[in-house]
């Protein structure tokens, strides 16, 4: 090990030990970006799928005293439609499409980290609910 020895009175760090800690530190990075990144695009995405949540608690609401579910585009419709108050959601925008007895219930990602994140949440009468998720 000659290249990691030092002369007499030497202080300080090789060459080569610097540029191993470089190379670390880049593998290291490698790994943790887009782990990183991911975590990001899942937390996004929570709030899509809570917010999908009452988007149909407030479709079946609607139903109930309408006969009917309320289909609606964009989050001020969805807001004046069904009464609900999405908030500061920033990062997806909500549609609700609609039939006889089903409505799906769409977020679409729009901002920078979630865009091609898409989930649905589909609900038919008579059967449990459950989301689509694509892209993440």
């Amino acid at each position: 090990m000659r290249f990691f020895s030092r002369r007499r009175g030497q202080k300080g760090f090789t060459l080569l030990e610097l540029m191993l800690v470089v190379v670390i530190i880049g593998i290291l990075a490698a790994i943790a970006v887009p782990i990183y990144t991911g975590f990001k695009k899942r937390s996004k995405a929570a709030e899509a799928s809570s917010l999908l949540g009452a988007i149909a608690v407030a479709e079946k609401e609607y139903k109930q005293r309408w006969k009917t579910y309320k289909q609606s585009l964009g989050r001020t419709n969805i807001q004046n439609d069904l009464k609900l108050d999405l908030g500061e959601a920033a990062y997806f925008e909500y549609s609700v499409f609609t039939g006889p007895k089903w409505f799906t219930a769409v977020a679409v990602g729009i901002e920078e980290d979630v865009i091609g994140v898409t989930i649905s949440l589909i609900h038919r009468d008579g059967y449990s609910d459950y989301f689509v998720e694509a892209g993440l």
